[in-house]
């Protein structure tokens, strides 16, 4: 009898100190995001800006070094020096470089061109070990209508990339940073802005999660129809675009199961949004959480076709409907978070104020979601 006691007690404390089910706080992300190796030589070339034309050239010179010599014990560092600078081509990033930017200014060529750095193109291989610090990167030389493509990065295939502490600027119908087949991500400390000039019904994120598809990502190969995992983005401030951050491709026969796992947004500021600030579609294990929206339009943080996702302690302000196609597509419902066909999220802790609509609005079959002591002012 003793011994039963002793071995219910024991069952009773385990229970106790076991995560809590999928009924109660699912597991929501556990990014690491970026790690890069640790090189035992960096190697360091500064781009030759003495005149004009020289810039692009030399920044591609050094690149092309890169691909060659740069290793998993060989980091490149490519310093752009402090000033401004127009480039004239789109720029194809090799593993194990790090471009250094503080204090530059890299302008986009006017014209229908993309710009400015992106991988898996010209070398037509998986990269790896790639980071992107400070600088101003500004296509807004260029017109609202010019090409639609992404402005200015677009990177497909790597492992361990960082953005970090740089300022992104766009006039287009574009999203600034799309990313597919990506392991690893951090965005931190950047200032993003500028796409929300776009009228089409579909709003364009700002940082786009897609997947490796050939209609999501031309001329991107391989098309293996993977996504983005282990992701941080953090700490950044998004102000006049159109969506921040988001995934709302089609669900095409080659796209893995669940593309988008353990990606964490948080500690960002939204500010001036024509849609919402968190666009989710088919996420799994991620988690929203601290971070303030302000001035958007239909939802702060919106769910579908989602599950095990906490949004927890964001403080979302001042919510609007769609007008014209947009209304007329998807409605004029209002919230602070909108969950539809999700299931199994753990919604807590919220505040929203300035909304009509309801703190967390459901649509569609949504089962076993944990939404409580969320608040309204």
């Amino acid at each position: 009898m003793k011994k039963l006691k002793l071995f219910l007690l024991a069952g009773a404390i385990l229970m106790l100190a076991a995560p809590v089910c999928a009924w109660g706080a699912p597991a929501g992300s556990k990014a690491t995001g970026a790690k890069l190796p640790t090189y035992k030589k960096v190697v360091v070339r500064t781009v030759d800006v003495s005149t004009r034309d020289k810039f692009s050239t030399s920044m591609a010179a050094h690149l092309e070094e890169a691909a060659k010599k740069a290793s998993k014990t060989t980091q490149y560092k490519i310093v752009i020096p402090p000033g401004t600078y127009t480039a004239r081509y789109g720029q194809n990033v090799p593993s194990n470089t790090w471009i250094y930017a503080k204090g530059a200014t890299i302008r986009a060529l006017k014209g229908k061109k993309r710009m400015v750095l992106l991988t898996n193109q010209k070398f037509g291989k998986a990269t790896e070990n790639i980071k992107i610090e400070g600088g101003t990167w500004d296509t807004t030389t260029q017109s609202v209508n010019d090409s639609p493509e992404t402005a200015p990065f677009r990177f497909a295939h790597t492992k361990n990339l960082i953005f970090q502490d740089m300022t992104i600027k766009c006039n287009r119908k574009a999203h600034l940073i799309e990313l597919a087949d990506i392991n690893r991500l951090t965005v931190k400390g950047c200032k993003i802005s500028g796409n929300h000039r776009y009228s089409g019904v579909q709003p364009k994120e700002a940082i786009q999660l897609d997947v490796a598809t050939e209609k999501a990502m031309v001329n991107m190969r391989p098309y293996n129809g993977k996504g983005c995992h282990n992701v941080i983005i953090e700490n950044n401030r998004f102000n006049n675009v159109a969506r921040g951050v988001g995934s709302h491709n089609e669900k095409e026969k080659i796209v893995e199961a669940n593309p988008y796992t353990h990606v964490t947004v948080k500690n960002n500021s939204f500010n001036n949004l024509k849609a919402e600030a968190v666009f989710i579609t088919w996420w799994q294990y991620c988690t929203v959480e601290k971070n303030t929206v302000e001035n958007g339009q239909r939802a702060g943080v919106y769910m579908e076709s989602s599950s095990k996702v906490r949004v927890t302690n964001n403080n979302i302000k001042k919510i609007t409907a769609f007008s014209g196609d947009r209304r007329r597509t998807y409605g004029s419902a209002t919230a602070g978070i909108i969950l539809r066909g999700s299931h199994k999220n753990y919604i807590r802790n919220n505040t929203v104020s300035r909304c009509k609509g309801k703190i967390v609005r459901k649509e569609n079959i949504c089962r076993g979601n944990s939404i409580k002591n969320n608040k309204k002012k």
